[in-house]
This record gives structure tokens, sequence and C-alpha cells, in this order.
């Protein structure tokens, strides 16, 4: 999936405070700190999630 820009600049902010290196989001919207988590909240569907870097 593609993130938007809200949820880019919300996982950006998210990765920001927790200082990390990337933050995790699915097709519903919701974040993760872990890609595990993230798929394990969509079947394992790589394609439903996308992967945001703090860079």
């Amino acid at each position: 999936m593609t993130a938007t820009k809200e949820q880019k600049e919300k996982a950006l902010e998210i990765a920001k405070k927790q200082k990390i290196n990337a933050v995790w989001v699915n097709e519903k919207g919701e974040f993760f700190t872990t890609e595990n988590y993230a798929m394990l909240s969509v079947g394992n569907k790589k394609d439903k999630v996308a992967k945001i870097e703090n860079k």
C-alpha cells in the first residue's frame, strides 16, 4: 500500500518521539513500531502495509 501524506507525517512524528528508524502503517490506518505487529494485523499480506523511514 501507499501511505498518504498525513500518514507519513504522523509516522515520522511517532518515529521521532520513540527514537526509532521506521514506523509501519496498515491499510486501516493503524501505526506500529515493529514490522512483525504490522504484518500480524493484516494476516501477513505485505501489500497491505507501508514502511515509513525516519531519515
